[in-house]
């Protein structure tokens, strides 16, 4: 089978990762469907070459959701998306991953994401 999507936004790496983990799956993303500047939208196809049955997509989910435990795909593509952010606080100010971020950490997890913003030379309180 073949399965046609329009995405727009930023990043697009996300979901095209996702469908790019299934072993038999070849995914393409084309050019962009109209210029509207760098988040032009895109149309990604993913053909289906080998059947992905129950038990295959069951390891795709422990492997990519479930099991996920560094999050550091995450903590790399905020720290991109960051880098020049700036801020003021107190007075001070910073910019992206370089001069670090102060990051409220209200909790509600198991600490991961905490982890990788100070793994990444960010203040958390």
């Amino acid at each position: 089978g073949r399965l046609l999507m329009l995405l727009a936004g930023d990043p697009m790496e996300y979901l095209i990762a996702y469908f790019s983990a299934f072993s038999g799956v070849r995914v393409e993303l084309q050019p962009a469907v109209t210029a509207v500047g760098p988040l032009s939208p895109r149309r990604l196809e993913c053909v289906v070459e080998v059947r992905v049955d129950e038990e295959a997509f069951e390891a795709v989910m422990e492997r990519e959701v479930h099991a996920e435990r560094s999050h550091q795909r995450y903590a790399d593509v905020l720290d991109a998306a960051l880098a020049g952010v700036s801020y003021v606080v107190g007075g001070g100010s910073g910019s992206g991953s370089a001069g670090g971020l102060r990051v409220l950490d209200v909790g509600g997890g198991d600490g991961h994401m905490a982890e990788w913003w100070g793994a990444s030379g960010d203040d958390i309180h």
